[in-house]
């Protein structure tokens, strides 16, 4: 139809009036009357009558020509029966002569459509109506008329008026979308009509056959005529246009079949199937079994038709996309004419574009960081890709058969019907009747030599999911990544706007090798250097400048995006997506690299490159590995290179470590991998120790295991890929012999490798924590923590000569810097603190200039969820909320009793933070600043039993209601663990919220209790005090009566456990006031001085100020950042 337009001139004439009429033929639709009616605008009120021979003053006739009074002046009626015929079973056949003879009436007409319908004053351009009742064709444009001559016929309407008058009749000609001219005779034209009436009676001569397909009707008439109509209102509404037709045009219409000028919206809906929305998803880890990486995915947006080809490389898109345009046009008719895709260098290449510039097809490409402008694809993806991570899920297959899934998303998916489109499925909108060849059989796996075959006849049982492997394991030499997950941010910036094009002068994309290079900018990182409200201040500044921006400086990836992972849980909302740049400050030391080029190209390379040779001569001389010759059925895990700055006691960089370590996350559970959690020392249990070591004067030493993971024989068979940089041959895997970092299993090797040889010489193993080992014979204790351990003894040296002689050690002597935390020796006893983590973390947030405070948080205030000005204030900031709270949380766990009820008030606001949520963290670091050498004090001598403070705040928080449980627990009046968390049930008194805490606490004590008597022989640790300062929580732990009573009945029966540690006397209630609990401060923000009364027996540092730092107060200072 296009080359007929461009090569009729007149035709083309015709169509550009047409569409610059467009809008005034909007403007008419949208104001006018909603109506489907055929009356006349003289006809929208009733007109006044005079009935039972009285005459109407309000009559517009005078009362001389009134019939009411003269009946003989009524004009006299008759049937003419030579149309009696014109219409089947209709009412056409009335028609109305006057008796006077020098009347201009002809023959009148009769419509019987708007009996039913509303009034309006307007002609509409509306679709055209197949109606029954209808004794002739009846047009309200003479551009419908091929020839005609003058008449004078009033049209007859079920309102019972005879205002309509036709005012020629003749030939007329309509045309339908697919070009089919029909010519009906003896048309009317009506200018008053507001809608296109064809007769139905005029157009049956044998036979009318209207048949129901999905939510249209098609009428076929006489097996040569065909409308597509929908029934509105009881009305056979036709679906396509039908447009008139010019006599001067008649003869190319019927020659051609191609249809001349049509109404804009017309246009529309036929060029509906002209667009195809483009976009391709991969790479994809672990491959297909027909290792297909990436999958190409292409809507119709007329139909919402889905077409999905699976790709090995991102080249075959363009050959996928032609043989899509080859099957849609045979499928459909019609051409395309326009193309959507992003910028990619699949779609952005010098071949597609020569091809589509042949085909005269327009190629739309979306802005960067757009991909909204490409809605129909991307939602077309996700819905795809969620369908088939539920299958794979379900169906527990192999992720090798994501392929299938896909394509079974994509053919469950064409046939589901869509409420948008009249509820008919895109397959039925696409082919209009029957199914697609797909559609016949269904691919099923015979299970015991899994071969892939097609039937028509099966039966599913969905009660069974047989586990099943890949038909061929992928051997994939990069990084999983599974299927995108589409709630989740990208993890990195990618290229700039500049870059689209990088493909567009060259005649392919880049091939796999490119994929997998990744470049990075390092002006990127010193970039982050930059203190963080220099940072902020250039950002400001940047968006006030108006001249045009410098390309931005970020990590440019050539190779493929590592996309969330398919089980991933993070949310969405709590991914950064605000400039990175003032996100977290990093110390000019505490760079380090990502990967193996990183590393090359960074300034400590000579460094990188020695450590980098020590951990493989290490690897060779551990026989951690044979190399084997590549084969297709080895599943390989891929490794990478850990880069690490040790740091020492002051914060600087001792040792640069690197590391190869295998991606465990890559292993599948019952193939390379069964069981893989190893136990990890509680802190709990080595402060226990350093007490007992206090008491006691024991000598604490400390020792690591050189290499330790490579000292484990592995059970499994695991194939590694070869790290980058490492020189090897071409096409080859290392079979792994021993355990290394990363593998799922590594811990629980080495784990179990060091127990089984402390039991051999002499030690027995904790069952209260597995990581504390001890023997009777030189009272030696052992605390391991992966492959740090530290020896509390009199004579540890013996120890360590037992250790050298089976591993190699790095004997350290005595400790003073352990599992981050210094270890110092005073006169009064050993102190525990963390003040060169706190001034690290103070400088990576840049908060050194900031005044210090005197508490945690501000006592007059209570954290609620953030409003939503709260919320975007806080977004602005663009600061990684987690990052500040886990780094106060590592603090909480270790040394700081002080800030755990602060961390644990901000943890329950990470999902959604506000500003206000920030500046409390701020308020802790601040905190920090002023007590960072603060540490546990654990003196000499003394022996004192078991004491837990417990307490509860009742409706500690504002938005649940819930309470808040904190507990302090002490021996030989040494601090030894502590809690503070939110309850998990709301409490009905402030008894209950008691007496849940006290049950807290009671487990705390006889696990406590438990390993005290475990691994000290005699050791006088029978009973432990709990500390309470509520009676009625007392009362009913004593309480020895049945748990049904009215007040207790609600209560979960585990919280009664307290009352059998009563009875066997492993606690002792002890009632205090709440002025003397000392775990106060864990539940409820406090001042000063109710932490320094808490806490100043317990820890090495007085709770003031020292001179060098100016007093702020905490009420003002808690609620305004510092400027």
């Amino acid at each position: 139809m296009n080359d007929q337009l461009m090569g009729s001139s007149e035709l083309l004439i015709e169509k550009l009036k047409d569409l610059a009429n467009h809008d005034e033929f909007t403007h008419k639709n949208n104001h006018s009357e909603r109506s489907i009616t055929a009356l006349s605008n003289h006809a929208r009120t009733r007109p006044i009558t005079c009935k039972n021979g009285v005459h109407n003053p309000n009559a517009a006739h005078p009362e001389s020509k009134c019939w009411a009074l003269h009946p003989d002046q009524r004009p006299v009626r008759r049937i003419n029966n030579r149309h009696a015929n014109n219409s089947s079973g209709a009412s056409s056949n009335l028609t109305t002569q006057i008796s006077d003879p020098s009347s201009e009436y002809d023959k009148p007409a009769f419509a019987n459509y708007i009996i039913a319908q509303s009034f309006s004053t307007q002609v509409t351009h509306l679709k055209p109506v197949i109606d029954t009742g209808s004794s002739h064709h009846m047009f309200n444009d003479e551009k419908f008329f091929l020839n005609s001559s003058p008449c004078h016929i009033p049209i007859s309407t079920g309102h019972g008026s005879d205002g309509l008058v036709a005012e020629q009749m003749g030939m007329a000609a309509i045309i339908q979308d697919l070009g089919k001219v029909f010519l009906l005779e003896g048309a009317l034209y009506v200018p008053d009509l507001t809608r296109n009436l064809i007769s139905l009676g005029k157009l049956i001569r044998n036979s009318v056959l209207i048949e129901k397909v999905g939510g249209s009707h098609v009428v076929n008439i006489d097996d040569g005529i065909r409308f597509t109509c929908s029934m509105i209102n009881g009305v056979l509404d036709v679906h396509s246009h039908i447009g008139p037709i010019s006599a001067s045009y008649a003869a190319i219409s019927l020659a051609t079949h191609s249809a001349p000028t049509t109404p804009f919206w017309t246009w529309h809906s036929r060029l509906g199937h002209a667009i195809i929305h483009g976009d391709i998803v991969g790479p994809i880890t672990p491959s297909t079994n027909s290792g297909k990486r990436y999958f190409l995915t292409l809507v119709d947006q007329h139909t919402g038709y889905i077409s999905v080809t699976l790709l090995k490389q991102k080249s075959e898109a363009m050959d996928a996309f032609l043989a899509f345009k080859i099957f849609f046009e045979k499928q459909t008719g019609h051409f395309i004419k326009k193309l959507i895709t992003d910028g990619g260098g699949e779609f952005v290449n010098k071949n597609l574009n020569n091809a589509l510039e042949s085909f005269r097809i327009q190629h739309n490409i979306s802005p960067p960081y757009t991909p909204q402008h490409n809605g129909v694809a991307e939602r077309a993806n996700k819905t795809i890709i969620n369908m088939a991570r539920c299958m794979l899920s379900q169906s527990n297959l192999a992720k090798e058969w994501w392929g299938e899934a896909v394509r079974t998303a994509m053919a469950v998916t064409n046939c589901l019907p869509s409420v948008r489109r009249g509820k008919v499925s895109p397959i039925q909108l696409m082919f209009v009747i029957g199914y697609s060849n797909d559609y016949s059989s269904y691919k099923v796996i015979r299970l015991p030599n899994k071969s892939i075959i097609e039937t028509k006849h099966a039966y599913f049982d969905e009660s069974v999911f047989p586990t099943l492997g890949a038909l061929k394991p992928s051997v994939d030499h990069f990084p999983h990544s599974g299927l995108p997950d589409f709630e989740s941010a990208a993890l990195f910036s990618f290229q700039e706007e500049d870059n689209l094009n990088t493909f567009q002068d060259e005649g392919c994309v880049p091939d796999e090798q490119e994929e997998e290079r990744m470049v990075l900018d390092y002006d990127e990182v010193h970039e982050q250097e930059q203190p963080l409200e220099d940072q902020a201040k250039d950002l400001v500044s940047s968006r006030e400048d108006s001249s045009p921006a410098p390309p931005p400086r970020r990590l440019i990836i050539h190779g493929p995006r590592h996309p969330t992972l398919i089980n991933s849980s993070v949310d969405s909302g709590n991914i950064l997506c605000y400039p990175r740049c003032p996100a977290v400050a990093f110390s000019t030391h505490t760079v380090e690299p990502r990967n193996h080029l990183q590393a090359m190209n960074s300034n400590n390379k000579d460094e990188w490159v020695k450590a980098e040779q020590r951990e493989i001569d290490n690897m060779l001389a551990h026989n951690v590995w044979n190399e084997v010759p590549a084969r297709p059925d080895i599943v390989t895990i891929p490794s990478t290179w850990v880069y690490k700055k040790k740091l020492g006691s002051n914060n600087e960089v001792v040792e640069f470590k690197a590391h190869i370590c295998a991606q465990g996350f890559r292993q599948t559970h019952g193939l390379n991998f069964d069981l893989k959690y190893a136990p990890t020392g509680k802190p709990s249990s080595l402060r226990l120790l350093l007490s007992f070591a206090a008491s006691s004067q024991l000598l604490i030493h400390q020792l690591d295991v050189k290499s330790a993971f490579l000292t484990c024989d592995l059970d499994e068979k695991v194939y590694l890929t070869p790290p980058a940089g490492y020189r090897t041959g071409a096409n080859v895997f290392l079979a792994l012999n021993k355990a290394i970092y990363g593998l799922k299993q590594a811990s629980l090797a080495w784990y179990n490798r060091l127990r089984n040889f402390l039991v051999k010489i002499g030690f027995s193993v904790s069952i209260a924590d597995p990581c504390v080992f001890w023997r009777s014979s030189d009272l030696t204790w052992i605390f391991a923590h992966v492959d740090n351990l530290i020896i509390v003894s009199k004579q540890p040296k013996t120890f360590v000569k037992q250790m050298s002689a089976k591993f190699q050690i790095k004997y350290m002597g005595a400790a003073s810097f352990l599992l981050g935390m210094k270890l110092e020796r005073a006169s009064n006893g050993l102190i525990l603190h963390q003040d060169q983590y706190i001034k690290h973390k103070l400088s990576e947030f840049n908060f050194t200039e900031f005044p210090p405070s005197t508490c945690p948080i501000d006592p007059k205030s209570h954290l609620q969820k953030a409003t939503l000005d709260e919320l975007a204030q806080f977004a602005a900031l663009g600061v990684n909320c987690r990052a500040l709270v886990g780094s106060l949380k590592y603090l909480a766990i270790l040394t700081r009793p002080d800030i755990a009820y602060s961390v644990s008030k901000l943890s329950q606001f990470l999902e959604q933070p506000g500003i206000s949520h920030f500046r409390a963290a701020v308020q802790v670091f601040r905190y920090l600043h002023h007590t960072k050498s603060l540490g546990l004090l654990f003196g000499m001598g003394g022996s004192e039993p078991p004491i837990i403070s417990v307490n509860a705040d009742w409706g500690n928080c504002p938005d649940t209601r819930r309470s808040h449980t904190g507990y302090l627990a002490t021996l030989n009046h040494h601090i030894i663990s502590w809690k503070s968390c939110k309850q998990s049930t709301i409490s009905l008194s402030s008894t209950k919220a008691e007496y849940k805490a006290l049950s807290d606490a009671g487990k705390e004590a006889s696990w406590l209790i438990n390993l005290c008597q475990e691994i000290f022989e005699d050791s006088p640790v029978k009973t432990a005090i709990i500390e309470v300062d509520n009676r009625g929580a007392i009362n009913l732990a004593r309480s020895q009566v049945s748990q049904n009573g009215f007040r207790t009945k609600h209560m979960d029966l585990w919280l009664h456990h307290i009352r059998d540690l009563i009875c066997a006397k492993t606690i002792s209630l002890k009632y205090v006031a709440l002025a003397s609990n000392s775990s106060d401060f864990l539940t409820k923000p406090v001042g000063r001085s109710k932490i320094t009364r808490s806490l100043q027996s317990h820890t090495a540092t007085a709770l003031n100020i020292g001179a060098s730092h100016p007093t702020v107060p905490s009420m003002g200072a808690c609620l305004l950042l510092p400027a």
